[in-house]
């Protein structure tokens, strides 16, 4: 006799039943996906007389709907479009057809049809609150700003008591800069019974983004007293004292936070410290603004991570200076506001409170010392933990206020506004704002609108490595966007400054791309100011601050070269750099540069070119002995077989203490389908003449390359193992794939079944992919993740004397060696035998770089967190 629990029929899961369909589709077999997609129609209606199969038109559309929807959750975006679009062909009035219609064309970068296809669905369901949105986000991305600005307020005026339509068209607004058009908005929803507090801290955010904190601090105050559970009203509450100065009242309104929300610091870290920042005086309302110089212009690197002098705006500060016109000045904010986080952290000159504050700072005091015990290899070990936590609360803190705000969730940070109000104290006419990195942006967008926000004949101009012409309209259609310089910027952006003097628009500067607002339309202008690297004044690091980049020694970026001289790599996009050309500055210009900051009391460099080839370092160091030069260095190079004894010889008694190798994989071939260009056993010749050397070996690994294997992977390991006495530390993570790499554009060439689409601005966004599964034993992509989070802890990092955190600062190396032992300790590399069973565990993923718990106490709170954040890493 049966129990009755084993006969009790098991509970539909909706959501496995969502994934059995994509994954039926996906393998061809559409019939049994459409018959599950009609079972879950049957269970959501019941009681509808359905039959066992789609009768009619209407029928069919509703299971077209679970299709697409499948589909959709599945990422396969253009066959989820198709599905929603067969069920539109069969039920015009299908909403939810529509609404999957428009999302999927969205999220597979066809913006242009989701605009359509979001209007038709908006038609059909004029509340459909996600589709507004999405429709509001593509024209912004497409810079079809009049038609946003049309749908918002179109949006607001028929359904503004929605609460959700009016989130969505108030965002729209925020980002066009119509601040008090969407305060007006959100605030008349303050008396929503449910969500009024909600919206007033939504108002209050919106006043934040053109710092008008002290409008936004008595809405914050009131939602918080009306939510005491709303965590964004007590976050935009303190980041408003704090942007005031009002600690004292910051401090308890954390207190309270606490109090509501134990777990408030944890989504919501944010600590006050003093900022060494030049305030910009509000004039009175009778008083005008101090005029603005057209002479003077700023160049300002924004806040991102880890602290390194910025070489591409000192190249550009020493190239408009020299015209004689200009004065423009230097302003690295990422390593200011980094040095006076991590000096208040080390003095406790903040109300944050936490264990082991003095070994961290007697970790910074050795390091700033050079003391025996931070370039000893067990000392480091001990003391890098320390130096990374410090930078790991900085970083995580700022980056998490930055991002909160640039997705809606949170104020603009009080250190954006601090930062907008200390270049707005400069009086200077054009402020150019530098990206190189992905991290930079939310920042750097968020101080130039406030900048453009208190002064708007500042012209706001932005340039650096991160920008490529590959989606740029909705950025430049922004409000405080008047132009993007693409490409080399010391020619550009002196024409810019001259074109700006003399009162010529700026769409006629060569390397300017603009957006029209009368037409909307983009200008383009090829960058024919380019300039030869041999011709360029050095750079002027003069302006950077000294003792801000964290690392015992200055250290010195020099660019011999640009482009890459190879461009063959399948996995690089760097390839494109200065439009796919290389440039080398002559051996002897290079040499005046190294020679000019050696006067001036500098010795130790990072030479940042793409990679040297062996005979222009061998060139560059016979120059650098016949002059005479004290100095170090360290670059990046590929381990080919013209790196010979006798260059390596030379290049050590230059000062080349330490050489980046891009290795990749002991595998040839793997190898061969990365176009590397060079072989296992030359570069094991090559790495093991380089040690002999005396030079220090570090090597570039990429794990899960497309089409490698188990057995190729299992090759890098042994490889890595015969060869650990040549090897001194090892750089791995998982393949990525980057739009505009050869290996994203012939994907079929490298066993890659699909590539998920990622349109970005400026290609900014990594793609995920399938490998084909027809062909065997491929490494899909979550196990190149996998794999390299597992041994980068277990096998890789124990090749390195120094540890796991060697080279983050990657600077810390000159230093490390050149005062370091001769000789460095054994190292307990395991046979990769030993760490082969890891791979085939079950044990979560870990995390690949080292992580710190902090415990935080809050000075004067009567409410300690006795809960620890999330780990900084």
């Amino acid at each position: 006799m049966k129990s009755t629990a084993a006969s009790a029929p098991r509970p539909f899961d909706e959501e496995a039943a969502l994934a059995d369909i994509a994954r039926l589709m996906n393998a061809g077999a559409g019939a049994r996906a459409e018959e599950l997609a009609w079972t879950l129609v049957r269970r959501r209606n019941p009681g509808q007389g359905l039959g066992k199969r789609p009768r009619t038109p209407v029928e069919r559309a509703l299971r077209g709907v679970f299709l697409s929807h499948a589909l959709l959750r599945a990422r396969l975006f253009a066959r989820a479009a198709r599905e929603a679009g067969r069920a539109l062909a069969d039920d015009p009035t299908q909403a939810d057809a529509a609404m999957i219609e428009a999302a999927a064309l969205y999220q597979n970068g066809n913006w242009e049809e989701a605009v359509p296809a979001a209007r038709r669905a908006l038609a059909l369901r004029p509340t459909l609150a996600p589709t507004l949105a999405l429709l509001l986000q593509a024209l912004l991305d497409l810079g079809r700003v009049r038609e946003a600005e049309a749908e918002a307020r179109g949006a607001l005026a028929r359904l503004g008591t929605d609460p959700d339509v009016a989130r969505a068209a108030a965002g729209a607004l925020v980002r066009r800069g119509h601040v008090d058009e969407a305060r007006a908005a959100l605030e008349r929803l303050g008396s929503h019974p449910q969500r009024g507090p909600e919206f007033l801290a939504l108002a209050a955010q919106a006043l934040t983004t053109h710092g008008r904190h002290g409008e936004a601090l008595p809405l914050y105050r009131v939602a918080a007293a009306r939510a005491p559970r709303l965590a964004e009203a007590h976050a935009g509450l303190i980041a408003c004292l704090h942007a005031q100065g009002r600690e004292a009242e910051a401090t308890q309104a954390r207190e309270r936070a606490l109090r509501a929300l134990p777990r408030f610091s944890h989504e919501n870290f944010d600590f006050h410290v003093p900022l060494s920042l030049t305030p910009c005086p509000e004039p009175t309302p009778d008083e005008a603004p101090a005029p603005l110089d057209p002479t003077r212009a700023l160049l300002v690197n924004g806040i991102g991570v880890l602290p390194a002098r910025p070489l591409g705006i000192a190249q550009i500060k020493g190239a408009v200076e020299a015209n004689g016109a200009f004065q423009c000045a230097l302003v690295d904010l990422n390593a200011l506001v980094y040095r006076d986080f991590i000096r208040a952290l080390r003095q406790g000159e903040t109300d944050l409170e936490f264990d082991g504050r003095a070994d961290l700072d007697d970790a910074f005091a050795r390091m700033e010392q050079l003391d025996p015990l931070f370039v000893d290899p067990e000392g480091y070990k001990t003391l890098a933990p320390r130096l990374l936590m410090a930078l790991s609360l900085t970083g995580r803190t700022l980056q998490g206020q930055f991002e909160r705000a640039a997705q809606g969730r949170g104020p603009v940070s009080w250190v954006v506004e601090a930062c907008a109000a200390h270049l707005l104290a400069q009086h200077a006419a054009v402020i150019g704002f530098s990206l190189t990195f992905t991290d930079q942006l939310p920042f750097t967008l968020q101080c130039a609108r406030l900048v453009k926000a208190r002064r708007p004949e500042t012209v706001v101009v932005f340039g650096g490595g991160f920008f490529k012409d590959s989606n740029l309209e909705g950025f430049l259609a922004e409000p405080c966007v008047d132009a993007v310089i693409l490409g080399e910027g010391e020619g550009a952006f002196l024409a810019l400054l001259e074109a700006h003097r003399d009162g010529r628009p700026l769409s006629s500067v060569p390397g300017v791309v603009r957006h029209d607002p009368d037409t909307e339309t983009i200008t383009r202008q090829p960058n024919t100011a380019t300039v030869r690297p041999g011709d360029l004044p050095f750079a002027d690091f003069g302006d950077t601050p000294a003792d801000a980049y964290l690392t015992p020694v200055p250290v010195v970026p020099i660019l011999s070269s640009r482009g890459c001289y190879w461009r063959r790599c399948t996995f690089c996009n760097h390839f494109a750099s200065y439009a796919a050309s290389y440039k080398a500055a002559p051996v002897a210009r290079v040499v005046d540069e190294l020679a000019h900051h050696v006067a001036r009391g500098i010795r130790h460099f990072t030479f940042v070119d793409e990679m040297i080839p062996a005979l222009r370092l061998r060139k560059l160091s016979e120059a650098i002995l016949e002059r005479g030069l004290d100095l170090r260095f360290y670059a990046l190079a590929k381990p080919t077989a013209d790196f010979t004894a006798e260059t390596l010889a030379l290049m050590r008694k230059a000062g080349c203490v330490c050489l980046y190798w891009g290795l990749e994989s002991g595998s040839d071939r793997v190898l061969a389908r990365m176009d590397k260009g060079n072989d296992v056993a030359g570069s094991a010749r090559t790495l093991t003449l380089s040690a002999e050397a005396g030079i220090r070996n570090h090597v570039f690994l990429i794990v899960g390359f497309p089409g490698e294997t188990r057995t190729d992977l299992r090759a890098t390991l042994d490889f890595l193992h015969a060869h650990q006495d040549s090897i001194h530390a090892a750089v791995a993570g998982p393949f990525v794939l980057e739009p505009g790499t050869p290996i994203h554009a012939e994907p079929e060439r490298f066993d890659i079944r699909h590539v998920y689409p990622a349109r970005a601005l400026c290609d900014s966004r990594l793609a995920d992919y399938d490998i084909d599964a027809s062909v065997r034993e491929r490494l899909t992509q979550a196990q190149a993740a996998r794999y390299a989070d597992i041994l980068r802890p277990s096998f890789f990092d124990t090749l390195s004397a120094y540890g796991p955190c060697l080279g983050t600062p990657r600077d810390h190396v000159v230093a490390l060696y050149e005062h370091g032992p001769a000789s460095l300790p054994p190292r307990a590399v395991p046979d990769p035998a030993e760490v082969w069973p890891l791979l085939e565990a079950d044990m979560p993923r870990l995390s690949g770089v080292p992580d710190f718990v902090l415990t935080p106490r809050w000075r004067s709170t009567s409410a300690p967190d006795p809960q620890s954040p999330p780990a900084c890493s």
